[in-house]
């Protein structure tokens, strides 16, 4: 068997905000607001392990809000308070 891979060495970093979530398995959304505005970032499906890439400035001057909720309404919403985003450079990045 041969496998084709690309090396690529010397490449300029590409940042991004990454923020992991280890979710509740009940949950079925996951919704990420800006702390200081109230602004709806990200509403995504949850799963037991849910990433969300935001650009790189949400690790440097913003803290989060992130809810987890069920869509049936049969438990109640989660919210962490404060969250912080992580600056990730892209090309390094292995989960």
């Amino acid at each position: 068997m041969i496998a084709n891979s690309i090396f690529i060495n010397d490449i300029d970093p590409i940042m991004f905000s990454l923020i992991s979530v280890d979710a509740d398995p009940e949950a079925e959304r996951l919704m990420i607001l800006d702390r200081a505005t109230g602004e709806l970032v990200k509403n995504t499906k949850a799963t037991s392990n849910t990433i969300c890439w935001l650009p790189y400035e949400a690790a440097t001057n913003n803290k989060f809000m992130v809810i987890i909720l069920d869509d049936n309404a049969v438990f109640n919403a989660a919210i962490a308070d404060n969250v912080v985003a992580e600056l990730i450079d892209i090309t390094k990045y292995s989960q």
